[in-house]
């Protein structure tokens, strides 16, 4: 059975989110501030975290020390449906940004969607020097590596496997579902996030994009192409 932890201080809203996913087969952990959630962290081994954005105690933050100890995805609730919001959250780590009020069949298929990128490990994928770990989700080159999140992994694979240039609709409904054809700023997000985590480890400008064009994934020994990187 799988754990979630979820993080509200909304005490009814809590108690019918611990309902739903009770019901639906999850076992639930629920506490209501961030300090109360880093406490109960260690002892629960969550597989997935959900959070309130603006809970006592910082939801944003709480997702960036999440995401930056550990590879356990993170959905962000929250009632705040501006653009630079949800941007700030992809950004802090977040996997997914639920807003509320949400239907309990719209979480329960985007908590699916997560935690089925966590299922059967592939092959790794080799691109010269480079080396996609499906079964760590991480990506070396030359004895370094670097973690990446389960979206962080699949948005990369997909780059990984597509030769050119890959659109951003197609991303969309690749990586994340049909459901997601009008969250552009999640590529925009994503890829910001992967590119710092390649250039940690000596892959700068690994991802190219063209306006208009989309995205593709440069082989380490190939020349650029397109001058200065734009993000779309």
């Amino acid at each position: 059975m799988q754990t979630i932890l979820l993080a509200d201080d909304d005490q009814a809203l809590r108690s019918a989110v611990t309902t739903l996913l009770e019901a639906s087969g999850y076992s639930v952990e629920a506490t209501s501030s961030g300090a109360e959630t880093l406490d109960r962290w260690p002892r629960t081994h969550p597989d997935l975290l959900i959070v309130d954005l603006h809970m006592p105690g910082g939801g944003e933050e709480l997702v960036k020390t999440i995401a930056t100890d550990t590879s356990v995805p993170v959905i962000v609730l929250s009632a705040d449906d501006r653009e630079e919001v949800k941007v700030a959250a992809l950004d802090a780590g977040a996997e997914d940004y639920v807003t509320k009020p949400f239907s309990a069949a719209e979480l329960l298929a985007r908590i699916r969607v997560v935690l089925r990128r966590g299922g059967k490990p592939d092959e790794d994928i080799q691109i010269g020097p480079v080396r996609l770990s499906q079964n760590t989700h991480s990506v070396g080159m030359d004895g370094q590596t670097v973690s990446l999140t389960p979206t962080e992994f699949d948005l990369l694979k997909k780059l990984a496997e597509t030769p050119g240039f890959i659109t951003t609709a197609d991303l969309l409904a690749e990586v994340w579902g049909p459901a997601y054809q009008t969250e552009q700023e999640y590529v925009r997000a994503y890829v910001r996030r992967i590119r710092s985590k390649l250039e940690s480890i000596g892959l700068p400008d690994a991802i190219e994009s063209r306006p208009g064009v989309g995205y593709r994934l440069r082989h380490p020994q190939e020349p650029r192409t397109d001058g200065p990187v734009q993000i779309r």
